[in-house]
């Protein structure tokens, strides 16, 4: 049996999910990495309520709310503080 074929590796897998957030600057759509494991509707907010203090995205597409403009439309990496977070939700 290989570690792939493990039922401990596929509770510790990550699967994408398109989110939307903003800051008071920036609306900022990107990729977060959740558990497989937790339950569809708590994985997000497990995330948020963590100790963690920044949140990871990639492929992000950043819109200054000010203007309206898309500042960039496919960063492959940002970090986001997590008292910057204003308002999360994921895209459908």
């Amino acid at each position: 049996m290989s570690l792939s074929d493990s039922p401990i590796f596929s509770e510790l897998t990550t699967e994408s999910t398109r989110i939307q957030l903003m800051t008071a600057s920036y609306m900022l759509e990107g990729n977060v990495y959740l558990p497989r494991a937790m339950k569809e509707n708590r994985r997000l907010t497990n995330l948020l309520n963590s100790d963690k203090r920044f949140l990871a995205l990639t492929k992000v597409v950043m819109m200054n709310r000010a203007t309206g403009e898309i500042e960039s439309d496919d960063l492959p990496f940002i970090q986001v503080n997590m008292d910057a977070i204003e308002l999360i939700k994921p895209v459908e």
